[in-house]
């Protein structure tokens, strides 16, 4: 399934317009405002300088946690036995697609690269053994998933840095090898590069409940959930050039989960919430994430109208 990202865009405008939402574009949430263990707001950075916003509740939907990481809630990355994390992906956009690719066809054009290259020259400059070619809604367009940028971290600068002009760099592979299989694609070209590179794994916010990978593999069900997980684990390897992935029988993400440990009035929302390295890599897809925003939000409203602390009330849900 896929969709069209300019349409996409038009109409996120529209609904929080039309449901006057405060909205500010071009900024960075910086530091938390902190009272004791108490989040009273965020500091935020943009054109207009640094503002201070304060609140009754703080939700980090960063993706990163970094306001929940910097207000001092504790947090893990990585596998449980080595701290080794996903690597990124620079997914970028074709044109000029042949008109009769057929849509679920997802790697034979790679199959067919492999016989006319040896694959250890293709894995020499693109790490990954699995790419996936999406078709788009608009007529000979496609996305590409099949850079892996290994061993950088998205909450350092630096890192994040380099592995942007790595993905960048495969991204040029890329379209050099589309050139040995031009018969099963067509004369395909750049058409768009993404704004940022897709981090997949940064920090996971400790919180009242971690749910854990036997949670995941027998479907657990939690008393206080706000969704369920139906999307498989899907873990890009760190160090390797497969991918790994795993069916379940789906699984609760329990409110406990979106709520920190040691900072009050904050909670979490996003691939930043408490789980398990595999928890994390069945959860951290947008769809999962978006009701997780929802329930985060609304949980939030439901506390501060009942005059509750956040995790007071998640224990009366219990």
């Amino acid at each position: 399934m896929s969709f069209d990202s300019c349409e996409m865009a038009l109409l996120l405008d529209e609904y929080v317009t039309g449901l006057g939402i405060d909205v500010l574009l071009y900024t960075m949430g910086t530091d938390p405002i902190l009272e004791g263990d108490k989040l009273k707001g965020v500091f935020l950075r943009n054109k207009s300088g640094e503002q201070a916003v304060l609140a009754d509740m703080v939700i980090d939907c960063t993706g990163d946690g970094d306001i929940a990481a910097r207000a001092g809630a504790p947090f893990r990355i990585g596998r449980e036995n080595d701290g080794v994390f996903q690597p990124m992906t620079m997914m970028f956009k074709i044109g000029g697609l042949r008109p009769d690719y057929e849509r679920d066809d997802l790697r034979s054009w790679y199959d067919a690269l492999i016989e006319r290259m040896p694959e250890k020259e293709i894995l020499a400059e693109i790490p990954y053994d699995n790419p996936a070619l999406i078709t788009l809604p608009r007529r000979g367009e496609a996305l590409i998933q099949w850079t892996h940028v290994k061993r950088c971290l998205g909450t350092d600068a630096e890192q994040l840095t380099a592995a942007t002009f790595e993905g960048r760099r495969q991204v040029r592979r890329a379209l050099e090898c589309f050139k040995l299989v031009r018969d099963k694609l067509g004369d395909v070209y750049l058409l768009d590069l993404p704004a940022v590179i897709g981090v997949r794994e940064t920090r996971r916010i400790t919180g009242e409940y971690i749910i854990s990978e036997e949670d995941v593999k027998n479907g657990v069900r939690q008393p206080d959930a706000v969704c369920r997980v139906h999307f498989g684990v899907d873990i890009h390897e760190p160090e390797q050039t497969r991918q790994t992935c795993w069916k379940h029988p789906g699984f609760d993400i329990p409110l406990r989960s979106l709520i920190p440990l040691k900072v009050e009035n904050l909670m979490t929302a996003g691939r930043c919430i408490s789980g398990s390295f595999a928890a994390h890599a069945a959860y951290r897809v947008t769809g999962d994430c978006l009701r997780m925003g929802e329930a985060a939000g609304s949980a939030a409203v439901a506390a501060i109208r009942a005059g509750q602390s956040i995790r007071s009330y998640a224990a009366r849900r219990l």
